[in-house]
């Protein structure tokens, strides 16, 4: 299995307990990698041009989310 050596990218989502959380990565992120934070809607426009339908956002106990798509049929 080939690692991954994609964009990094962030959900931001609202209410997070850290309001400048989102902020101080998207810098980072943008400095250090290609990648910069999105939100779901953004997230489903760029699934949708690749072909991909969002099935589910998976909270996880650090301030990264998996985002689960699947092809459209």
């Amino acid at each position: 299995m080939a690692a991954f050596s994609g964009p990094v990218d962030e959900l931001v989502t609202a209410g997070y307990p850290f309001p400048d959380h989102g902020t101080v990565v998207d810098v980072a992120m943008m400095t250090v990698v290609t990648g910069h934070g999105r939100g779901p809607s953004e997230l489903d426009a760029l699934f949708t041009r690749a072909g991909l339908r969002r099935t589910r956002i998976l909270p996880t106990p650090s301030f990264a989310s998996i985002v689960e798509a699947e092809a459209m049929t």
